[in-house]
């Protein structure tokens, strides 16, 4: 075994220290077996974090050089969208390392478009093979011919076979959308909204999805305020239930759980960071039945081994959800009987009381929520937040009634609560928000 070999446990410790969850690959002389005594050890790295790929080209392990090169998933899979031909080190690498599965998941596609053009396949083993003759002869070192009679010392080998490559594949190829087989993928979304960052943050979660649940993805259901046309960016969340066909084994949970990390980094807009809600086993619908599901909640992920999302959300789903993918399956959702619902929401005045603070906006969705279920308690009707705010100021019976049109604009606005006048307003929240969770309780006690 060569040195180079030798040193790869230490490597793989190396990157993936540095890289939680991130996936390895090697490739080049080293996996085919023709390393010299000084050849490098060449890596890709795919990892969760990033918006463009860069190089870790100054690693020394064992006195041997390393080039890592660090592909972040989102400029990944543009990249094998725009030139799918370019990856096949890539796609045929040896995989060293990859506990969440995120290097294999990518080399897949890889290998899928490469199955479908075996001529590809054929030119790119060509090509590999000069460049171990000229490696061997001495005539190549880091991509660069060594001066020869008739080579260009700055020449790179890379430049003239990409073009060749273009060539090979010429117009009538497939480019990124067809990895996978098929026609060009049209936009994913089945029901569209006027907003168009909206849009494109609801067409990324449903690629991300696709990529990693496959056929088993069922539905994608929108509910909450976005169904409502009461969206508040910055504020609250852009709720989904994602129903998928079977129970999440480990590894796919791993790959949902690290596919989330990007999303919360804020590079992909607000809306992104905002993503909350459950990839549900159709079965669980039934929150009677038990499985594995996953929750993509405020604080974190969390593995759930029952539908938990409750009597009042399901209703909601059932009623007024909004299906952007795949099939209705909203009527597979047992209907919640008023008694069902009475029962749950029995617990919302202690939690109120016992978590209202009045020392940040949030707060004021306590607020909120007691005039929204006040309104579907005595009218049994669904609305948005702003709707039951306006209910709320006119039909409510307490002083705290009268909080409810600026609660309103702050959600809205949430910025705004930065102003010293604000953050006073807010810190002398507590009593009224004790007032309207004592009126809940007395409507539930009527029922």
């Amino acid at each position: 075994m060569s040195k180079q070999r030798d040193i790869l446990p230490e490597v793989v410790e190396y990157v993936s220290k540095a890289n939680p969850g991130c996936g390895i690959i090697l490739h080049g002389s080293v996996q085919h077996g023709y390393e010299r005594s000084d050849s490098d050890v060449d890596l890709f790295a795919v990892i969760n974090e990033g918006d463009h790929t860069w190089f870790d080209l100054d690693v020394q392990v064992g006195g041997v050089h390393v080039q890592v090169c660090y592909w972040p998933v989102v400029p990944l899979r543009k990249a094998l969208e725009k030139e799918p031909y370019a990856f096949y080190s890539f796609a045929y690498g040896e995989l060293l390392y990859d506990p969440a599965g995120v290097a294999k998941r990518y080399q897949h596609k890889a290998r899928d478009y490469f199955s479908k053009y075996p001529d590809l396949i054929e030119v790119w083993k060509s090509q590999l093979e000069d460049v171990r003759k000229m490696r061997m002869s001495g005539r190549y070192e880091n991509g660069h011919f060594r001066p020869g009679p008739d080579a260009d010392p700055n020449h790179m080998w890379w430049d003239d076979f990409a073009e060749h490559l273009r060539q090979v594949v010429g117009s009538n190829r497939p480019s990124v959308e067809q990895i996978g087989g098929g026609a060009a993928e049209p936009p994913l979304l089945t029901s569209t909204f006027s907003n168009a960052q909206l849009n494109e943050t609801l067409q990324l979660f449903l690629r991300i999805a696709k990529e990693i649940l496959g056929g088993r993805l069922v539905s994608v259901i929108l509910q909450g305020s976005v169904v409502f046309d009461d969206l508040a960016p910055g504020y609250g969340d852009l709720d989904f239930l994602a129903v998928v066909d079977g129970d999440l084994s480990e590894e796919v949970t791993s790959d949902l759980i690290a596919a989330r990390r990007p999303l919360r980094t804020g590079r992909h807009g607000t809306l992104a960071q905002m993503l909350e809600g459950a990839f549900l086993p159709r079965k669980m619908l039934d929150p009677a039945v038990k499985g594995s599901a996953l929750w993509w909640g405020t604080s974190g992920e969390r593995v759930w081994k029952e539908n938990r999302l409750g009597w009042m959300v399901l209703h909601v789903i059932r009623e007024r959800g909004r299906v952007v993918w795949g099939e209705d399956v909203r009527l597979e959702i047992p209907a919640a009987s008023r008694p069902d619902i009475i029962e749950e929401l029995k617990e919302f005045p202690a939690t109120a009381r016992q978590h209202a603070r009045g020392d940040n906006v949030h707060q004021v969705d306590w607020l909120l929520t007691s005039a929204r279920l006040l309104l579907w308690l005595r009218e049994g009707r669904l609305s948005s937040k702003s709707e039951a705010a306006d209910w709320g100021y006119h039909n409510a019976h307490g002083r705290w009634r009268e909080l409810l049109p600026r609660a309103k604009e702050l959600r809205m606005n949430a910025s705004a609560a930065r102003a010293a006048e604000v953050k006073r307003w807010l810190a002398a929240l507590s009593g009224p928000i004790q007032e309207a969770a004592g009126e809940v309780a007395g409507e539930l006690s009527a029922c």
